[in-house]
């Protein structure tokens, strides 16, 4: 948000990972989370539900949205410079992209699977880090 004067600036919606499918025409959002005993802390799962959702699905998009481009915007250019990212150029229709919540989880057992499914209700994607190293999205 370098660029972004600091009355636009949102200060709570925070996420791991940003991601842009090209084929969905989607802007991603990944939270990744460890075990359950890191999902009631400060920035839990419910948390980033909320942020998500206040900050994307409000009245309110508009401007965070506005934000949002702004940074992708800056972080793409940020990493081509560094050559981090080569060859890459942002769609020109991304402000038509819909936006994506995906929590990223890896369990530290697996009872633990069924009581994030519990917190998430179906609302958001799950993808599980199992300790075999397989990922699936569920």
């Amino acid at each position: 948000q370098r660029k972004i004067n600091n009355s636009n600036r949102e200060k709570r919606a925070v996420f791991d990972l940003l991601g842009i499918d090209k084929i969905t025409k989607k802007i991603v959002f990944f939270e990744v989370k460890k075990g359950i005993k890191n999902l009631s802390r400060r920035s839990g799962i419910e948390d980033h539900i909320t942020d998500y959702e206040s900050f994307l699905c409000s009245k309110n998009s508009s401007i965070y949205r506005a934000n949002l481009l702004e940074d992708i915007k800056y972080i793409i250019q940020d990493k081509t410079e560094l050559g981090l990212i080569t060859n890459y150029c942002l769609p020109d229709n991304i402000h038509n992209y819909e936006t994506e919540l995906v929590f990223v989880f890896h369990p530290e057992n697996p009872s633990q699977v069924d009581i994030v499914k519990k917190e998430i209700k179906d609302r958001y994607k799950i993808i599980l880090i199992e300790n075999d190293g397989n990922y699936k999205l569920k």
